[in-house]
């Protein structure tokens, strides 16, 4: 009995250490194969390098103001004689716009020229009775005097006819007719808008704490509310001296070039596109500017 307890023993031994000894195999060939196990790579992604700038924007609402404009009014009462113009259309400079009655300077003036071309001859032969002594110089200075005085009549009336042949000061767009022919004109009285917008100014305002880093030259950009997807550019060619003592900014000017004139000018104050500009190199977008 007890020789089959130990026969049993030693079996159960013999059996333990065969497994140990696979599972000791076992683990040392796992062991190897760990050393020689390496991770697979890591997927990296790439992409070229490139420079690129970052901008500073600042934002300003603006009011668009002609280059060239005026209201072209009557200098001398006078009747509408003639309109040479037509609404809403362009003139060059010295186009007749409006010609008011000169029938009665005309004749004036006739008189005028005969008056003078008198005073001329009279004078030429007071002249020439001077070089030979026959008369006295108290009497060519008369006549001298009647010819200046007969040339100033008639410029005079020639100036005369000149305010009432009212014509285009500059080349420009003109507004509305606000005269009929027949129409006796009051000193100062309307006649039509004539305003040059190709190209246009702009005047803003921005804090003077930006005065530094405004320049001359600076790029402007413009969009307005009837053109929302159009941007018009510019430059800032003026900058006040000055700084408001109410709001502490400064105002600027920019100029726009503005071919297809979009751009117009206010007839009062109204607030207008917002105004872009750019600082350094920068660029404008909507408002919204990034420095370098």
């Amino acid at each position: 009995m007890i020789k089959r307890i130990i026969i049993t023993i030693v079996g159960l031994l013999i059996v333990v250490g065969i497994l140990g000894g696979v599972k000791g195999l076992q683990i040392e060939r796992m062991v190897a194969q760990g050393k020689q196990f390496s991770p697979p790579p890591e997927p990296v992604n790439t992409a070229v390098a490139r420079k690129e700038t970052w901008e500073s924007f600042l934002t300003s609402v603006g009011s668009l103001e002609a280059v060239q404009g005026v209201i072209m009014t009557a200098e001398l009462p006078g009747k509408v004689e003639r309109i040479g113009f037509e609404p809403g259309t362009k003139v060059k400079v010295g186009e007749l716009l409006l010609q008011q009655d000169i029938s009665a300077e005309t004749a004036q003036l006739r008189a005028a020229e005969a008056t003078l071309t008198l005073a001329k001859i009279e004078l030429d032969r007071r002249r020439k009775l001077l070089s030979q002594k026959t008369i006295s110089r108290s009497e060519y200075d008369n006549a001298e005097a009647q010819f200046k005085q007969a040339a100033a009549q008639a410029d005079n009336i020639r100036a005369v006819v000149k305010k009432k042949t009212i014509r285009a000061p500059f080349d420009g767009h003109l507004g509305i007719r606000l005269v009929n022919v027949g129409q006796v004109l009051k000193e100062g009285e309307a006649i039509v808008s004539l305003q040059s917008i190709d190209p246009i100014f702009v005047n803003f305002n921005l804090p003077q704490q930006q005065l530094a880093r405004i320049q001359p030259g600076l790029t402007v950009r413009v969009t307005t509310d009837a053109f929302p997807d159009q941007v018009v550019e510019g430059h800032i060619t003026a900058i006040s001296p000055q700084v408001d003592t109410a709001t502490r900014n400064i105002q600027l000017q920019a100029t726009l070039a503005n071919p297809e004139e979009h751009l117009r000018r206010p007839h009062r104050s109204v607030r207008t596109p917002d105004t872009y500009r750019r600082l350094g190199s920068g660029r404008w977008h909507r408002g919204v500017c990034q420095e370098d």
